[in-house]
């Protein structure tokens, strides 16, 4: 029973409680199951896992919504440099450096990579196809609570 138990529970934090998405960083002790012949199956523990988690472990285990955040690196003429930061602040991009030189601005920067999907394209047209950009993974961060709230309640 207790491998079972803790298989399933373990199946419980990979779907998440309403996003589906998986729960890192909890840590769930099983202290005491039965197994019958009669009634006890996978799909019974599946169940009761689920049930447990939803209802008792993660309500009081005070979760919050992480996302992916990436590191840019932007290169561009600098009469777009308005332009681009602009709509990096717009996209809750945070400039961490922005260097000019010889005409060119080198623009590095962190933003959320739900914010950045358009980017490419967005930055062709901003600097008419002169702007160029490198994006790398940089950390998990916390959502901000209002889109929080805007996911949870879909």
């Amino acid at each position: 029973m207790a491998r079972a138990g803790r298989r399933q529970l373990r199946d419980a934090l990979k779907a998440g409680p309403q996003i589906e998405c998986e729960i890192v960083g909890v840590k769930v002790t099983l202290l005491d199951g039965d197994q019958h012949e009669n009634d006890s199956s996978e799909m019974s523990f599946k169940t009761c896992a689920a049930k447990a988690m939803r209802e008792e472990v993660l309500p009081g285990a005070g979760l919050v919504l992480l996302e992916p955040v990436m590191n840019l690196e932007v290169e561009l003429p600098e009469e777009y440099l308005g332009a681009v930061t602009g709509y990096l602040a717009r996209k809750r991009g945070v400039i961490t450096s922005a260097n000019t030189g010889s005409g060119v601005t080198v623009i590095a920067a962190e933003a959320p990579l739900a914010e950045l999907f358009e980017f490419s394209s967005d930055v062709r047209s901003m600097t008419q196809g002169n702007g160029t950009f490198t994006m790398h993974p940089l950390a998990y961060r916390q959502t901000p609570s209002d889109i929080q709230q805007m996911l949870l309640s879909q």
